[in-house]
């Protein structure tokens, strides 16, 4: 079954986890599934007790996976409602991550993606929990993934081309998504990309966002090794596209 998939990949995981310690990784995990679940439920929020909120993920359709460094979105089925409802809930996870969280690259694509899973218990206390996932979707979208060199996400082709005719999805580039020269390790394509800023950036604002970048990057004892370099002066690149205009 053809579906619309959201894949991302933490940048420099595992370096992050080699140079820290489990006390700091389980806060720093506590961050990443926070993001993961205000994303699923777009900011909406339950009372879990008195006085404490979480995110309500009884109001998505959305599935996801998170393993290790992989975050999988997909969606039921391949109706416009359910693409819209994927796009703005990578469009926020992208944003989060890259100017708050940890860097991340993402694809969006629309292909054959099936998964089996479950969960059981033994008597014994072991647990078996199946997550198997084929369909040609999840090779495209890891392929597309690893060979982005920037934190970004961009929306394929194959989704574009399933989508173009709707005005819900058009509405949506208009507002969250613009085209640009994707940067690939080794090559260019022009694509739709998340927008990182919703409008113009003044001198002050595109200042705080490059070092929300920079922070990003260089957070949680990671080295800026120069693949590294590369990717964040193509983050930067990018957002010099929402960069106030100045009149002459």
């Amino acid at each position: 079954m053809k579906r619309f998939i959201g894949y991302f990949d933490y940048l420099e995981f595992k370096e992050v986890l080699l140079n820290n310690s489990e006390d700091y990784m389980r806060r720093r995990a506590e961050h990443l599934l926070r993001d993961i679940e205000t994303s699923l439920s777009q900011n909406e929020t339950m009372e879990q007790r008195p006085g404490v909120a979480v995110a309500d993920l009884n109001v998505t359709t959305i599935n996801c996976l998170n393993i290790s460094d992989t975050v999988i979105f997909w969606t039921p089925d391949d109706s416009a409602d359910s693409c819209l409802e994927l796009l703005n809930i990578c469009h926020m996870f992208n944003w989060k991550q890259i100017l708050f969280n940890f860097p991340v690259r993402g694809a969006i694509i629309y292909d054959d993606f099936h998964i089996i899973t479950g969960q059981q218990h033994n008597p014994n206390g072991a647990v078996y929990s199946p997550n198997l996932m084929y369909g040609k979707g999840l090779y495209h979208a890891h392929e597309k993934t690893e060979m982005l060199n920037w934190a970004g996400t961009v929306i394929d082709n194959s989704l574009h081309e399933k989508m173009s005719s709707d005005q819900t999805y058009i509405e949506f580039l208009e507002k969250k998504a613009i085209k640009y020269r994707i940067p690939y390790k080794g090559f260019y394509r022009k694509e739709y990309a998340m927008r990182l800023a919703d409008s113009e950036l003044n001198d002050l604002a595109f200042a705080n966002t490059a070092r929300n970048i920079y922070g990003v990057f260089e957070g949680d004892n990671k080295s800026v090794i120069p693949s590294v370099e590369e990717k964040i002066k193509n983050t930067l690149a990018f957002i010099e596209m929402f960069r106030e205009k100045k009149s002459e």
